[in-house]
């Protein structure tokens, strides 16, 4: 699969299956076609597990005859037992006879699913992946209390499946081309997802087949509440929540095990933890070397560090100075970590309480852990970025993008060159009213951070790539005063914090949030969200994006040989929605006034799409937008390099802090001179958005990229739309539906 995890192409093989079914009884009328269209019903079986282990050996037990508990699955091949049947008798897996006979005195049949629903969503938008189901208790009397010990019970592991049959793939054998397929989708493939599973405890790869079969999807959660209530006839309604495994890994708190330290007594916090383990790095560092240093705690990684100096010095050391070494500048000493290195330590304090079997004095049954092997990920072979070559941070006390030993980069040099600033109109103004000399003109030369450390890894930005596991996050300025709130008092919201720190300090250019990796499911990572790919995989995944069949023509346009346009359509329910936000409301003024253009506080994307012309032609609405988004992005790097020499000034000065920080934002929408270059660069998203309803099949994936080709040309020329949640719904016919949200975003090609 090309891409990256937030811009990706639809598999190769689901492709064809789609393609397949939009022609079934539209041009293609043989016997697959005819049982895809007569094969609806799919089968829902949920399993509960003792524990994290999702083995069928690892079902819940019967506490009294020791086998799997009766009510340990639901659904499946279990309604075809004795108390499902009329008038079976014995006892079939934990099941008496049938429900005519007297071992059902109410006559009614045990529990059956009645609904059930997986989401997948994209959690940079804060979509989780959860599911559902409904289960109808007809007979409580006799089923509600067992019922109750397996399924009402929060943090329990379960597992849900919906199997197909596989008349419903039409390319079960062979796809158009002749492929052997046997349904199933392309093996995953990509450096990370190799990672993952080799290097990172991913069970993924033990499930590749499972999760390669387009009729059958697997949802492996926890179960996080439930509801049930009596219904007029007397039976009882029963819906149990529960989340993807990976999901519930940063709810733990940030409370430690051991409340209080065993040596000296005082109470333990995470902070203090923290704080230990940085100063017992340091003590093993010569004392003339410790007060500017960087230190790597893994000789074979470049983003555990901490890092400790001047962070900047208030009095330059002469030009002329001969001499010995100069004595050690203790102005603005500052500690930092990397945020690799402080995930590690969330790691191995907090998230590896979820792998602990817990203390109970209960004899019932045997303890288990909550999750196997649960942890974050966020390290500098999985989370990249894009290049921003003017990007720094605007509060560097807190956030600092550090060059380290990359020679040319300027993440940690304001400005990054010899700039003057000319005093504004106001200075001049208020000179002249109070009769003063007219302010001079100020030179300004780059200033680089943390000059006096010896650099031990590459920092921030290598190798034409950024590292966000490389950001150093300030130990007394951030992680201090976030730790010592008592309103944070979990890992998720201890991480949204810093992901906000982030965000506001690179003008929003670093999005770091916690997601599930869609070919990894199990694996947690921090993860940077405005990263799209690699510009080669941008490209891939740009030029050809899947044209979703939901017509009987290609497009809206007539097309000269229209028999090659016929394609069908998958899609049974479809809604295309657009709000314009309140900030950019103006856009139908600005499209109307051609000289005022330049004049547009909207976003230059939204602009430049729906205006006419090419880019290519200066007198067209596009080409005068193209030229004035160059002309604004010389006036935002003005800006830029401006903002970073006065901060250079005072790096304390709240006022300039604040004023970088908004260019930053304003470097974020103007980053490369020509607009085609920036939609290129990060698929900014538009204001659309859409959902789509298919019939019911699993391959689908967060980030997958698509066009609908029932949109006028405009929004399939200059845009495409991404996969931000995915809704499997199985009814109480057994008939399987899909349901795709998308948005709208630049078309990289």
């Amino acid at each position: 699969m090309a891409g990256d995890i937030f811009y990706s192409s639809v598999d190769k093989n689901l492709k064809s299956e789609l393609n397949a079914r939009a022609s079934a009884g539209f041009s293609s009328r043989d016997h697959k076609q005819m049982d895809f269209m007569l094969s609806k019903i799919t089968n829902v079986e949920v399993s509960a597990y003792k524990g994290p282990l999702l083995d069928p050996n690892e079902l819940v037990e019967d506490t009294v005859t020791g086998g799997n508990h009766r009510f340990a699955i639901l659904g499946g091949s279990q309604t075809r037992r004795e108390s499902y049947r009329p008038s079976s008798t014995g006892i079939d897996g934990g099941f008496k006879g049938g429900y005519l006979t007297n071992d059902r005195p109410a006559h009614r049949i045990p529990p059956v699913i009645t609904l059930a629903e997986i989401n997948i969503g994209d959690h940079s938008m804060a979509l989780l992946n959860k599911a559902s189901f409904n289960v109808l208790i007809s007979d409580p009397t006799a089923d509600l209390n067992d019922f109750e010990k397996i399924w009402f019970k929060p943090g329990r592991n379960i597992e849900i499946r919906y199997e197909g049959s596989k008349d419903q793939i039409i390319t079960y054998k062979t796809n158009k081309d002749g492929e052997v397929t046997n349904g199933l989708l392309t093996p995953p493939a990509g450096s990370r997802y190799k990672l993952l599973t080799e290097q990172y405890g991913s069970k993924a790869a033990d499930k590749e087949y499972q999760f390669r079969k387009m009729n059958e999807i697997t949802f492996a959660g926890i179960i996080t509440s439930f509801t049930f209530s009596y219904l007029p006839d007397g039976t009882v309604e029963a819906t149990i929540m529960t989340s993807g495994v990976s999901n519930i890994f940063t709810d733990v708190s940030l409370m430690l095990p051991d409340k209080k330290d065993a040596q000296s007594g005082e109470t333990n916090t995470f902070y203090k933890y923290v704080k230990d383990q940085v100063d017992s790095h340091i003590k093993n560092i010569d004392e003339s070397k410790f007060l500017n240093l960087e230190i790597k705690t893994d000789k074979t990684r470049n983003d555990l560090n901490i890092l400790i100096g001047s962070l900047y010095q208030e009095k330059p050391k002469p030009l002329n100075f001969v001499g010995p070494t100069q004595p050690v500048d203790l102005q603005n000493q500052y500690k930092y970590i990397s945020l690799g290195l402080l995930i590690k330590y969330i790691n191995d304090k907090l998230i590896a309480k979820l792998n602990n079997v817990p203390k109970t004095e209960s004899t019932e049954s045997k303890p288990v852990p909550l999750t196997i092997d649960a942890k974050i990920i966020c390290n500098e072979e999985i989370c990249l970025g894009n290049v921003y070559p003017y990007l720094t941070s605007a509060d560097p006390k807190k956030i600092l993008l550090w060059k380290g030993t990359t020679q040319g980069s300027n993440v940690s040099s304001y400005p990054d060159k010899d700039i003057e600033i000319a005093p504004s109109q106001a200075d001049i103004d208020a000179a002249e009213e109070a009769e003063e000399d007219t302010p001079p003109t100020i030179d300004y030369f780059p200033i680089e951070l943390m000059q006096d450390v010896t650099a031990e890894t590459p920092g921030f930005q290598s190798d034409k790539k950024t590292y966000p596991s490389r950001i150093y996050i300030g130990l007394d300025t951030v992680l201090k005063p976030l730790l010592n709130n008592d309103k944070i008092t979990t890992v998720n919201m201890l991480l949204k914090q810093i992901s906000s720190m982030i965000s506001s300090n690179t003008g929003g250019l670093i999005k770091m949030a916690l997601i599930t990796d869609p070919a990894a499911p199990d694996m947690l990572l921090y993860y940077n969200t405005n990263y799209v790919g690699n510009e080669e995989n941008i490209k891939e995944v740009g030029v050809n994006p899947y044209l979703i069949p939901m017509s009987a023509k290609s497009s809206l346009e007539s097309i000269p040989n229209e028999n090659k346009s016929v394609i069908g359509s998958i899609v049974t329910d479809a809604k295309i929605s657009s709000k314009l936000p309140d900030n950019m409301k103006s856009l139908a003024f600005v499209l109307n006034e051609g000289s005022d253009i330049s004049k547009s506080q909207i976003s230059p994307f939204v602009t430049y799409m729906y205006a006419d012309g090419t880019a290519d032609e200066p007198n067209t609405q596009r080409g005068r937008i193209a030229k004035n988004y160059t002309k604004k992005h010389k006036e935002v790097m003005k800006e830029l390099r401006e903002a970073k020499a006065l901060l250079s000034n005072d790096f304390l000065d709240n006022p300039s802090i604040g004023r970088l920080r908004d260019i930053l934002y304003k470097y974020n929408q103007y980053p490369t001179k020509s607009i085609k270059d920036t939609n290129a660069l990060n698929a900014p998203i538009f204001i659309f958005d859409a959902e789509i309803t298919i019939e019911g099949i699993q391959g689908f994936r967060i980030g997958d990229v698509v066009q609908l080709p029932v949109l006028p040309s405009r929004y399939r020329t200059q845009a495409v739309f991404s996969v931000i949640r995915i809704t499997h719904n199985v009814d109480s016919a057994g008939i399987w539906r899909t349901k795709l949200k998308l948005v709208m975003r630049a078309k990289t090609q």
